[in-house]
């Protein structure tokens, strides 16, 4: 997170925004291996800092999100079951887990969405897989796609409004990006495991 935050402070004020933007599409693509929550976090407190401005930096952030999360569906769509031969897919979901989601998909449609927007670093790969097994496309655009905005929004102006707080220096972007990232994340872990939403994608280490 240093290396971002050093990155974004020696770049050209318009160049931050396509970093910005082409980060949170290859993370949302799930191209680089971690959680879109971070990008989020992190667009909120570069902004409170003043390396880029919120209203150019919220809007195109969660653009992006929506654009890599809509090309995923789409490929994982018409490449349909050959998505299941995919290793990093094999790894997430096995067959028993296939099935699983594939019913939720037909009759809990509520708890699906929820299971495909908040599962923190393999969000990539079970919207990948569920893009194949149920997952209309009226669907997606009318419930996933607002759920997964609200919740961007949300994960962007909370960090902004709370790195007021703290001093704005390395350390202390470091502290902020780790307190407010942290804090959500508890909030999940603490939410899947009163769902069990969790042991239903099976991606954690009791599997």
């Amino acid at each position: 997170m240093e290396e971002i935050l050093s990155f974004i402070s020696t770049t050209d004020g318009s160049f931050r925004y396509v970093f910005l933007a082409g980060l949170s599409f290859l993370i949302s693509m799930g191209i680089i291996p971690t959680t879109t929550d971070l990008i989020l976090v992190c667009t909120g407190v570069l902004s409170q800092m003043g390396y880029i401005s919120p209203i150019i930096a919220i809007p195109l952030v969660m653009l992006s999100i929506t654009i890599g999360e809509s090309l995923l569906f789409l490929i994982g769509r018409k490449l349909g079951e050959e998505v299941f031969g995919f290793k990093f897919v094999k790894s997430v979901i096995n067959e028993k887990k296939q099935e699983y989601l594939k019913d939720l998909l037909a009759n809990n449609e509520k708890k699906a969405l929820f299971i495909l927007r908040f599962t923190p670093f393999f969000k990539a790969t079970v919207l990948f897989a569920a893009s194949c097994l149920g997952l209309s496309s009226k669907t997606f655009r009318k419930k996933y796609i607002p759920l997964t905005l609200a919740y961007a929004f949300i994960y962007m102006v909370l960090p902004y409004y709370l790195a007021s707080f703290f001093e704005f220096t390395p350390k202390g972007f470091l502290f902020c990006i780790a307190i407010v990232f942290f804090s959500l994340l508890l909030i999940q872990f603490f939410v899947f495991n009163r769902t069990s939403a969790y042991k239903t994608v099976g991606i954690t280490a009791h599997e």
